[in-house]
């Protein structure tokens, strides 16, 4: 047996064992064919993601609802992507990016939009075999949209798909000239996703952190829906946790601010995106308080955090630059005589590029959520004309996510939400934002109807 056979059954043996991990795709998948969905032969599909085993069951589902592996181009992330799972997407035929070396004093997302540029020439060829497709975009963090008809030129009909909350907040997000379906502000996604995230992270600071540090004190900036869950989650385990949240006056619990939290706490977890030590740092203001080391640990989606901290302390000292996909080094260096360790150069703690990040029974909703998402975005590209790209903002349709909901629970264990959700609290707690009528677009399969739900 040749190296591709084998590479093959190997891809084919790691999908089918995801798959079977997550039976509400397969239901979705099947309820979609029953209903006679199909993307159509002109169909291509860019994006971003966080290329683990879930990402063979994503693909898998897209391709059995008639969107080849060859018509699938993804970008994954440094932090996240695991090597295997590469190897396995392009056995299928799905183009992936090339393996680099990235430079750790440069932000995750510009490292992100180089590899978004450099796979979009390879999706170009691609796309040039179809006369006027339909291309959707599905993003993790809102930079390929932002940048897809930037670097892939016209004409095609075109939608998008933005499975997280902070991606519609990218500085470039308002360029995007095309309707988008919101997945990372639905109400399924924000009541069963965060305590999953949270008890994944949970998971991975347990096999990192001797229980004698984490038994220290520690803080928490920003209170979203990741920051509010590991709260909950330290307190479980008899962690004393301070809170600070940037956009809120009165969200630190014992009265004190952000450079106090630095001062005050050992163990301090970034959960809000954004730099937290520029203007600390610029100001001039402490952020050791005296303590001999500090452990800096960042649950957001990219490197945000402690960026300002973490390029100080790599000036000062001899530690190498560069890096590569799964290889993430941790920066430590000292500053005013405190000892600063940034885990996996501020990347998120829950992800280690393993092929999993968490049970894919549990996060199997995210999934199913995602090809919900892509379905929904294809009818409304299919509806506008060729070049006829007009900026909207979707929900993620109210009866697909009442089903979701409902199917989901059940994996979620003490994670899960004893709500049942029905369609106007759907509506109200899904980042809706005002539409024409004709946007907030209802896909016409019998699953996401009453008669299936």
């Amino acid at each position: 047996m040749n190296r591709s056979n084998k590479s093959n059954q190997s891809a084919e043996s790691a999908t089918r064992s995801a798959v079977e991990q997550m039976p509400i795709v397969v239901h979705l998948v099947e309820s979609l064919k029953a209903d006679g969905f199909r993307f159509d032969g002109s169909t291509l599909l860019f994006g971003v993601q966080h290329l683990m085993q879930q990402s063979l069951v994503l693909c898998w589902a897209l391709n059995e609802l008639g969107l080849s592996y060859d018509r699938i181009a993804l970008a994954g992330k440094p932090y996240s992507t695991n090597p295997d799972v590469v190897d396995q997407l392009h056995s299928f035929g799905v183009t992936v990016q090339e393996p680099r070396d990235y430079d750790l004093t440069r932000t995750q997302s510009h490292e992100l939009i180089d590899d978004i540029r450099r796979l979009s020439v390879r999706f170009s060829s691609t796309k040039m075999k179809y006369l006027n497709p339909t291309a959707l975009v599905i993003d993790d963090g809102g930079q390929a949209l932002s940048h897809f008809v930037q670097f892939v030129p016209l004409p095609y009909r075109l939608a998008g798909v933005e499975q997280t909350a902070s991606g519609f907040w990218q500085p470039g997000f308002h360029t995007v000239s095309f309707p988008v379906v919101d997945v990372g502000g639905s109400a399924v996604k924000r009541i069963c996703e965060p305590a999953i995230v949270a008890d994944a992270a949970m998971q991975r600071i347990r096999n990192l952190i001797d229980t004698a540090t984490l038994g220290r004190r520690a803080g928490i900036i920003g209170l979203g829906y990741i920051g509010s869950a590991l709260y909950d989650e330290l307190l479980k385990y008899g962690v004393e946790a301070l809170r600070f949240d940037l956009r809120s006056s009165d969200s630190f619990t014992r009265g004190a601010d952000l450079q106090a939290l630095f001062n005050r706490c050992d163990v301090i977890f970034g959960c809000t995106g954004v730099d937290v030590t520029r203007d600390l740092i610029s100001s001039g203001q402490d952020i050791v308080g005296g303590k001999a080391e500090k452990l800096l640990v960042s649950l957001s989606s990219g490197d945000d955090e402690f960026f300002t901290l973490k390029n100080e302390l790599l000036a000062n000292s001899k530690q190498s630059r560069s890096y590569r996909m799964g290889q993430i080094p941790d920066v430590w260096g000292e500053r005013r005589g405190t000892r600063f360790r940034i885990l996996r150069n501020g990347f998120p703690i829950n992800f280690d590029n393993s092929a999993v990040s968490a049970p894919l029974y549990t996060i199997q909703g995210t999934i199913a959520a995602l090809i919900g998402a892509s379905c929904q975005a294809f009818q409304i590209a299919r509806r506008s004309g060729v070049g006829d790209n007009l900026a909207q903002r979707t929900m993620l349709d109210s009866n697909f996510q009442r089903w979701l909901y409902r199917s989901w629970r059940p994996y979620l264990g003490s994670a899960q939400d004893e709500r049942m959700l029905d369609l106007d609290e759907i509506g109200r707690l899904s980042a809706e934002r005002t539409q024409p009528k004709s946007a907030q677009v209802a896909p016409a399969f019998g699953l996401w109807t009453d008669a299936h739900l």
